[in-house]
């Protein structure tokens, strides 16, 4: 159709004149330079990034040579034996351009009203100079072709910018919500570390996370039953002398000392080591752990009795004799039971050890007296608003007793809790029989001397090496 030289043909000449194969090599040839320039700058575009803007700006006004290069080519072409047409074929060439501004939603909205403008300006001047081909218009055409494309460009100049500033507008409210929406997920995420970080201090890991779950029923209670936790009781009695003797202005130093040993005890709980002990609460001077409340039931080996150094736990503290091998244990006896209870041992040497290094820093002689018990117990959290992991039962008792009827520097452990050690390896002391609180018939008690420590211990197990 555009190439047609059948006479026959009944189309009008007027448009087909601008696809005449003289003015499309023309405007084909023009095309394909201005598409090179743009390669060139968009090459430059990535080598010098920081005159994006300058370059995209440069890269619009050149193509709209693309829209009104063809008139500028048919304006200056031979028309001899042509008869006249308008200019205006060429306003939705143009009208294409204009609006193809929304394609660089990038650069800034001033930078974008500019181009725009700058485009309208040279499409008028451009269509108003040149308003006819083939011949020249008379005033009242020309008037009324100038009239045209000003009226035409203009709403298209005022429709663009409006529709330009929504979009921008609307695009920054976006970005608006996005970055506070952002803001209130990361506010979200970093109260929820708060609330566990909180929550895993108040209760165990492992109950945190069960209280932490979303599916959690609200008034659900937790409770669990254990078998083989060791319960300890670590108090120092001197401290409400130390109390008394101050006078008012004097109890904030005297909270400070004790929060400072508080602190120093909670610390041991961080290492791998004690990561079996649970710190249960502190009472005034009294500190409350217990070790086994968060083991997995199954079955253990002796490497769960192994130090940080590597060695037995039980071998710093057992008896020299030659029956302290794990081996040589009787088939009923309770390892987990005793895994715990030598974990606690150790735990309470070395809150002694940390207590004697903060009385050699401030001057003071404080003792511990320590309570222990093994056996059952129930553990779990009461409280909906302020919850609070607690254990309960009659080994909790026991070791609340064995503290209360202790002595200072000294283990003060059970019946029960003796005889495993006792069965174990370790060294331990009959204290004979007492009457205990809840207890009907006094019961035989038993002392691990603190002073002793692992020295003495370890002394008398290389007197009698073992076969």
């Amino acid at each position: 159709m555009f190439n047609c030289r059948d006479p026959t043909c009944q189309v009008s000449p007027y448009l087909l004149w601008p696809f005449r194969v003289e003015v499309q090599h023309t405007t084909g040839l023009l095309q394909f330079f201005i598409l090179l320039i743009l390669i060139v700058i968009s090459l430059f575009d990535r080598i010098c990034p920081y005159a994006h803007i300058f370059l995209t700006s440069t890269s619009f006004l050149i193509s709209s040579f693309i829209a009104i290069g063809p008139h500028m080519i048919i304006a200056k072409s031979d028309l001899y034996g042509v008869k006249p047409f308008t200019s205006m074929v060429f306003m939705p060439a143009c009208v294409s351009h204009i609006t193809s501004v929304f394609l660089l939603y990038r650069i800034p909205y001033s930078y974008r009203c500019i181009l725009f403008t700058v485009d309208f300006v040279i499409f008028e001047i451009l269509l108003s100079i040149f308003p006819v081909y083939g011949a020249t218009p008379a005033q009242s055409f020309l008037s009324y072709q100038l009239t045209a494309v000003a009226i035409n460009l203009s709403f298209l100049l005022v429709l663009v910018l409006f529709i330009d500033w929504i979009t921008n507008y609307e695009r920054k409210a976006e970005n608006v919500c996005n970055v506070s929406f952002k803001n209130e997920e990361r506010d979200v995420e970093m109260m929820q570390d708060i609330n566990k970080l909180l929550i895993e201090n108040i209760l165990p890991s492992s109950v945190a996370g069960k209280f932490l779950a979303p599916d959690r029923p609200v008034d659900e209670l937790y409770a669990r039953q254990h078998k083989n936790v060791c319960v300890m009781f670590a108090s120092i009695p001197n401290f409400e002398d130390f109390w008394s003797q101050w006078d008012t202005s004097r109890k904030l130093e005297c909270l400070r000392l004790l929060n400072e040993i508080i602190c120093e005890f909670d610390k041991l709980l961080s290492k791998p080591k004690f990561s079996s002990i649970e710190k249960i609460k502190t009472v005034a001077s009294t500190y409350m752990a217990a070790a086994g409340l968060n083991e997995i039931e199954g079955d253990i080996d002796e490497s769960d009795l192994i130090e940080e150094n590597g060695n037995p736990i039980s071998n710093s503290y057992v008896t020299a004799n030659n029956n302290n091998s794990v081996n040589n244990r009787p088939t009923d006896f309770n390892l987990k039971m005793y895994r715990n209870a030598t974990m606690m041992i150790e735990f309470a040497l070395a809150m002694s050890q940390i207590l004697d290094q903060l009385n050699r820093d401030s001057f003071q002689n404080f003792e511990l007296r320590i309570g222990m018990s093994v056996g059952p117990l129930v553990a779990g959290v009461i409280g909906a608003q302020k919850p609070q992991y607690d254990i309960w039962g009659n080994t909790v008792n026991l070791a609340s007793r064995m503290d209360t009827h202790g002595e200072p520097r000294k283990i003060h452990v059970t019946t029960d809790m003796g005889e495993l050690l006792r069965r174990g390896g370790f060294r331990v002391h009959s204290r004979g029989k007492i009457n205990v609180k809840g207890v009907k018939k006094p019961m035989e008690t038993f002392f691990i001397e603190i002073d002793s420590k692992r020295n003495s211990s370890i002394s008398n197990v290389s007197n009698h090496p073992s076969n």
